[in-house]
Parts: structure tokens; C-alpha cells; sequence
């Protein structure tokens, strides 16, 4: 397992916080953002969108976005126990159940510029931040 990050990202350090909490080994690649790393084409090629973190399996399947990686990282332990499956469909890959969580960011960063402001000039998702 290989795990592509930046050290002073927030939602890198959550992945590698998850990691050892969970006693689980990896290869760290440190990504430098603001030197380029992320600018390549073979970081491309880990992840199209260019950003970290990323956890690269054994398998060679990566999975990118901080949530979706502690989904799959969780499953089945102490911080996320029973192994929830959403489908049959779902349930064949666990890589394929984190999927659903790589679009949250996306989406909160496509639709909460769109949400009309309060009185005060804050949105709710301002009001309200994921945690």
C-alpha cells in the first residue's frame, strides 16, 4: 500500500493519523504541491485530478479523495465495524464502495457556491462545515 501526500495537508495527515491508528503499514511518497509534484504526467496518472491525498493498494487501484480513503481504510474495524455494504453491486469491490465519497468534495465545491447567501453573508455550509 502506497500512500501519496503532502505533510502539511490537513486531509493527508487525517489519512496518515488513520493509518496508524489502525497499525497498518504503507509506502509513503511525499508529494510536493507547491513545487510541481502534482503537475506531471505520471502523477497524472495516479490521479487525474491532480491532488493528494491518494492510497495506491497492493492491487495497483487507487482510491483519491481523504474521506474515501478512511471509508475504505475503516471498513470493517473499530472506526467504521460491520463492513456496510450499499449493494450487491457495491459489496464486489471495496474500492468500488468508497466511490460515492470521492464526489463529496466535488459536489459541496460545485453546489455550495450556488446556495444563496443569508442576511449575515454566510452559507449554510459555512454555517454548519463538515467536520
Amino acid at each position: 500500500m502506497r500512500l501519496y501526500d503532502y505533510a502539511a495537508s490537513g486531509n493527508c495527515y487525517k489519512v496518515r493519523l488513520l493509518l496508524a491508528l489502525l497499525g497498518t503499514d504503507y509506502e509513503r511518497v511525499p508529494i510536493d504541491i507547491f513545487g510541481g509534484d502534482t503537475l506531471t504526467d505520471e502523477y497524472a496518472r495516479v490521479n487525474p485530478v491532480r491532488e493528494t491525498p491518494v492510497l495506491q493498494l497492493d492491487t495497483g487501484e487507487t482510491i483519491a479523495q481523504s474521506n474515501a480513503i478512511l471509508w475504505y481504510l475503516a471498513e470493517g474495524t473499530r472506526f467504521l465495524p460491520g463492513g456496510r455494504s450499499p449493494s450487491p453491486t457495491a459489496a464486489r469491490s471495496p474500492t468500488c464502495r468508497s466511490s460515492p465519497t470521492r464526489t463529496l468534495p466535488l459536489t459541496r465545491a460545485s453546489i455550495s457556491p450556488s446556495i444563496p447567501r443569508s442576511s449575515t453573508g454566510s452559507t449554510a455550509f459555512e454555517r454548519f462545515p463538515a467536520t
